[in-house]
């Protein structure tokens, strides 16, 4: 699983990162959501999602920017 991280955008780890620490803390399911889906949509729109595509349809490794 390590392995498979390091070849994640720093973007998507981050987000992950803020996802186990941020459900170690009790939250509603409705909190949980509402930041899930902002969080989401942060990454939909960032340029390594762009990268990320054009890199997996050129058949490259992609190069991530953090953003």
């Amino acid at each position: 699983m390590a392995r498979e991280l390091t070849t994640m955008a720093p973007l998507v780890l981050a987000t992950l990162k803020r996802f186990v620490n941020e459900g170690v803390l009790a939250h509603g399911p409705t909190e949980t959501l509402g930041r899930t889906r902002r969080q989401m949509e942060v990454i939909a729109q960032s340029e390594d999602i762009k990268e990320g595509f054009a890199a997996r349809k050129e058949k490259r490794t992609p190069k991530f920017v953090g953003k």
